[in-house]
């Protein structure tokens, strides 16, 4: 899993120094053994799936505009995980529009998860504005 590969980077990366947190005992890892290959490889881990992404957002709009289901939920979801990550891995364009269409989801869906059609099209339309941002992200780091 991603948080797996997280833990496992932060272990290579991390020195072998175990260190004591006074008031646990815990083990802890020093803060400052990110360095610039960590950064590099969980970087590369993002822009690697930012196609996912932009698969999930493209399978949400076709949701979308099923006019007998409006289900917003795959869109929700990859936004959610757009909006989380973004900023952290230095797109903070990404995260905003990822919160926006998060919000316009979660504000205006109703009991069944799904839209009226006037906000159906506006969410549409930032998703695909996303897809853009996501599109252009991987072509400026190839």
């Amino acid at each position: 899993t991603f948080c797996q590969t997280i833990q496992d980077i932060w272990d290579a990366a991390a020195p072998e120094i175990p260190a004591k947190d006074a008031d646990t005992e815990h083990e802890v890892k020093p803060t400052g053994a990110i360095n610039s290959d960590l950064k590099k490889k969980l970087l590369q881990m993002f822009l690697k799936r930012l196609p996912e992404r932009i698969e999930e957002l493209n399978q949400g709009c076709k949701a979308l505009a099923d006019t007998e289901k409006r289900q917003c939920e795959r869109v929700l979801m990859a936004a959610h995980k757009l909006a989380g990550t973004g900023t952290t891995f230095g797109f903070p364009e990404i995260s905003q529009a990822g919160f926006e269409i998060e919000s316009l989801i979660r504000e205006n869906q109703d009991e069944r998860g799904q839209v009226e059609d006037l906000i159906q099209a506006k969410i549409v339309m930032e998703t695909r504005r996303l897809i853009g941002l996501l599109e252009a992200t991987l072509d400026s780091n190839r």
